[in-house]
């Protein structure tokens, strides 16, 4: 067996890589090339996130259309607000940017939505992109889903011992 010394600056862009791949969203088809999977969990979680933050009367979330950005593992996604004050488009963006995700706001539009003082209604025109990260290796990356998810395998009440659990609050 032959050893190979790795450069540093080697080693440091591999651990990007493999922190990259964590926080990309699900890989594209490997046949196709598509991320259309990316693409709709992408859409649903800023739509959940746009939810989330409230105040809104109208949503639309779309498809962006930046002409085959997907081939490159790019993601656009256009989010429609309406309704929104200026707090809530800054926690629509602190917790956009909170996200572990390789992605941006590539533009921001808002606009009053009348020329009263008194109304703080905006209409607020977001495009996002995030990135979808393809790996030659066909295990492109162990996620299926934009977030981890938990979920129960089997019976719970089955477990053996519940040893590992009481131990901590025996007196």
């Amino acid at each position: 067996m032959r050893l190979v010394r790795v450069p540093e600056e080697d080693l440091e862009t591999l651990e990007k890589l493999n922190q990259w791949k964590t926080q990309s969203l699900p890989a594209p088809d490997l046949k196709s090339g598509s991320a259309h999977r990316a693409e709709e969990q992408y859409r649903n979680w800023i739509w959940t996130l746009a939810e989330e933050v409230g105040g809104l009367k109208e949503l639309n979330v779309a498809p962006g259309s930046r002409g085959r950005a997907w081939w490159w593992g790019m993601v656009p996604v256009q989010v429609q607000l309406t309704g929104l004050a200026v707090r809530d488009v800054q926690r629509f963006l602190f917790r956009f940017y909170q996200a572990d995700l390789l992605h941006k706001v590539v533009s921001l539009r808002m606009k009053s939505k009348s020329q009263n003082d008194d109304d703080p209604q905006l209409e607020v025109t977001l495009v996002a992109e995030g990135l979808s990260l393809s790996y030659p290796s066909g295990r492109p990356t162990e996620r299926d889903t934009l977030f981890p998810q938990t979920g129960c395998s089997g019976n719970p009440m089955r477990r053996r011992s519940m040893w590992p659990m009481t131990r901590h609050f025996r007196n």
